[in-house]
């Protein structure tokens, strides 16, 4: 199988995982998040034709991935290019996607042996959030609902030499 989908809330880790599959795979991967691009056929046409990337990450792809009887202007190429007559069984594609139901996604794109899996980011649960606030020793907050809002408390602090946080500026770029 050729496609993972990653669907779920905003903040919810669908980009942190591509991040970890991309570093696994050795960093090779040509991403767009750019409507403009999407709908290019000599984007995709260049991703199959060169070696130098085996992964596509199409990120907040919502509108390509519904149906193609809902006026999807591009599923045709992504179903020709995951398995159809234009496959290449080294090259991967990785959409994520903000859609509350897969039903909205088109069903060719889901058969077996096209995609490999859909991955749902839920919302954290109460227990979740408190083990994952604890892990990173970050103070949990009940408005906690996703892994963003606990990385966007985790990165208001720094490190001290004793191995604590503290609340403090962050150094400014690359430092």
């Amino acid at each position: 199988e050729s496609v993972l989908i990653l669907t779920g809330i905003k903040g919810s880790g669908k980009t942190e995982l591509i991040r970890h599959i991309i570093d696994k795979i050795g960093g090779q991967a040509t991403l767009t998040f750019n409507e403009q691009v999407m709908l290019s056929s000599e984007f995709y046409s260049n991703f199959m034709s060169y070696e130098y990337s085996n992964v596509l990450v199409i990120e907040d792809t919502d509108k390509f991935l519904i149906k193609r009887t809902d006026n999807n202007p591009i599923m045709q190429l992504f179903l020709n290019l995951s398995d159809g007559l234009l496959s290449n069984n080294k090259k991967k594609f990785i959409f994520t996607t903000n859609l509350p139901h897969t039903e909205d996604i088109d069903n060719a794109l889901l058969r077996n042996g096209r995609c490999f899996a859909v991955v749902d980011f839920k919302e954290l649960t109460y227990t979740q959030a408190k083990e994952i606030c604890k892990d990173l020793k970050v103070t949990y907050n009940p408005n906690i609902k996703c892994l963003a809002d606990i990385f966007s408390v985790k990165n208001k602090f720094i490190g001290n030499d004793n191995g604590s946080t503290e609340v403090g500026k962050k150094p400014f770029g690359f430092i």
